[in-house]
């Protein structure tokens, strides 16, 4: 999950900063080219949030299905030794 996190705030970033270059290019010169960038830059975050959904839906689903909470399997063990 973190690693997904990381993913989506970098992704986010960059498609951030090439939307804002695209954006200023475009205003600099009125070529119509560098809206291009802007819209890539919003495909990426989109695509970027739909893989951290998918990653969530699946974590979600390997809790739920591996590790059920309140089952004998997900409950700490109790020690018997003493240190």
């Amino acid at each position: 999950m973190q690693d997904a996190t990381d993913a989506l705030r970098n992704s986010t970033m960059i498609a951030t900063a090439a939307s804002a270059a695209g954006l200023a290019r475009f205003f600099a010169t009125n070529d119509r080219i560098y809206l291009e960038a802007a819209k890539e830059g919003q495909h990426l975050i989109t695509k970027a949030i739909e893989t951290l959904r998918m990653v969530v839906a699946i974590s979600q689903d390997y809790v739920r299905e591996d590790h059920p909470s309140g089952s004998d399997a997900a409950a700490p063990k109790a020690s018997t030794t003493y240190d």
